[in-house]
């Protein structure tokens, strides 16, 4: 109990420090982000890539099912 604070502010700075060399060291160096399939599965939809289609109903069409 003696170290508590000593021990729980070292650990936050310590994170904090590798947080600002780790993010100095990718965006210095120019590293491109690595790509998987979380980071680039976006970019493919048909929202993005604008080819969704509205279709337009038809006079007396439901979106759906007739009867509830």
């Amino acid at each position: 109990m003696q170290y508590n604070y000593v021990l729980s502010a070292g650990l936050d700075v310590g994170l904090a420090l590798c947080t600002i060399v780790i993010f100095l060291c990718l965006n210095l160096t120019d590293t491109n982000f690595p790509e998987w399939w979380g980071t680039n599965i976006a970019s493919g939809t048909l929202d993005v890539t604008d080819a969704a289609i509205r279709a337009p109903l038809a006079e007396g069409e439901t979106f759906g099912p007739t009867k509830w």
